[in-house]
C-alpha cells in the first residue's frame, strides 16, 4: 500500500486512504483498530470469522470488503473507497428529512444489511456515519447510491469494554440497542433497532433519545418508552409509527422477526420496492 491521507479519526479506529500497488494503485479505505490489540487466538478465529462472513456477502449496496487481518496485533479492514456524503452529512445540512425520501433511504439500507444476515451475520454498529450516499447529496437521485459500511466485530466491542473507562462505548450510544448495552448477544433484531433509530431521526430531525452524556442516554434507553415520531412531525403516517416503535422495543423479542418483516411493515406489504424518485427530483426536507 502507498499511504494517501487520513479521512477518518476516532477513539478506537482510524480509516485511511491507500493505494493498493497490488491492485494497480487503485484507491482503497483501511480501517485500523489502532487502540485495540488483540492478542488470544480464539479473538483473532472469532474477527476473522465475523469480517469474513461481511466480506463474503455481496450486494451493491455494502461496500466491499477487499481484505482483513492483523498488523502487530491490531486487527484491519480494507475496503472498496466511496467518496460521496454520509447520512450525518446529510441529517446536519438538511434536518428533517421528507417521509418518502427517508423510506427510500431505509428501504435501501435494510436491503444491504438484509445480505449479512441471510449469511448468518450482524452488522452491529449501524449509525449516520455508516451510510454513504454515493457520488454526494447534490445529485438528488437516491436510488441505488445508498452504501452501507462501519464494519466491526463483536471482539472489539469486548476489547473496548475491557480497557476503556465507563461510558466508552465502539458505538454511537444513540443508535445502540439495549441488548447491546448489556452485553448480551446480538442478532437480526439489534440490527432492526439501530436501523429505527436512524429513520426515527430521519424523519423527526431528532435522536430516539438525547442526553447530556452517553450515561444518560443508555439509561434512558434502557429505561424508558420512545414517543412516537409522530409526536415531532405531524406528517409520519400511524402505520409509520407503529411500526418504528415495534422496532424500538426494549425487549428483542417484541420487534420485528426479520429485517424483511420491518421494510415491508414500513414501505407496505410484500411488494418489490419502488423507488418514487427515481423519475423526478425528491424533496430533502419537510416543507414549513
Amino acid at each position: 500500500f502507498n499511504y494517501s491521507i487520513e479521512l477518518v479519526s476516532r477513539a478506537n479506529c482510524s480509516i485511511l486512504k491507500y493505494e493498493d500497488t497490488s491492485l494497480g494503485n487503485v484507491a482503497v479505505a483501511v480501517k485500523i483498530f489502532n487502540q485495540v490489540e488483540v492478542k488470544e487466538e480464539e479473538d483473532r478465529q472469532q474477527f476473522e470469522s465475523e469480517i469474513g462472513v461481511l466480506k463474503s456477502s455481496s450486494h451493491q449496496g455494502l461496500v466491499p470488503i477487499i481484505d482483513y487481518g492483523f498488523e502487530n496485533n491490531y486487527p484491519f479492514i480494507v475496503m472498496s473507497l466511496v467518496e460521496g456524503d454520509t447520512l450525518r452529512d446529510i441529517l446536519k445540512t438538511q434536518g428533517v428529512l421528507s417521509v418518502d425520501l427517508s423510506l427510500q433511504i431505509i428501504g435501501e439500507i435494510c436491503d444491504a444489511v438484509a445480505e449479512i444476515h441471510k449469511k448468518g451475520g450482524v452488522h452491529g454498529h449501524l449509525d449516520p456515519r455508516a451510510v454513504i450516499l454515493k457520488g454526494g447529496i447534490k445529485n438528488l437521485s437516491i436510488r441505488d447510491r445508498i452504501r452501507v459500511c462501519g464494519y466491526y466485530s463483536t471482539v472489539i466491542d469486548k476489547l473496548v469494554a475491557q480497557t476503556t473507562s465507563v461510558g466508552k462505548f465502539s458505538i454511537d450510544p444513540y443508535y445502540i440497542s439495549p441488548e447491546q448495552l448489556e452485553g448480551s448477544k446480538l442478532d437480526a433484531r439489534s440490527d432492526i433497532y439501530s436501523i429505527a433509530c436512524l429513520l426515527f431521526e430521519m424523519i423527526t430531525g431528532k435522536k430516539v433519545f438525547e442526553g447530556g452524556n452517553p450515561l444518560v442516554v443508555a439509561s434512558l434507553r434502557i429505561n424508558q418508552d420512545p414517543q412516537a415520531p409522530s409526536k415531532l412531525n405531524p406528517a409520519v403516517p400511524a402505520i409509520l409509527d407503529a411500526a418504528i416503535i415495534k422496532a424500538l422495543s426494549k425487549n428483542k423479542d417484541d420487534r420485528f422477526a426479520s429485517i424483511e418483516d420491518f421494510k415491508d411493515a414500513i414501505v407496505g406489504g410484500k411488494k418489490p420496492y419502488v423507488n418514487p424518485f427515481a423519475t423526478q427530483v425528491a424533496p430533502l426536507s419537510v416543507p414549513n
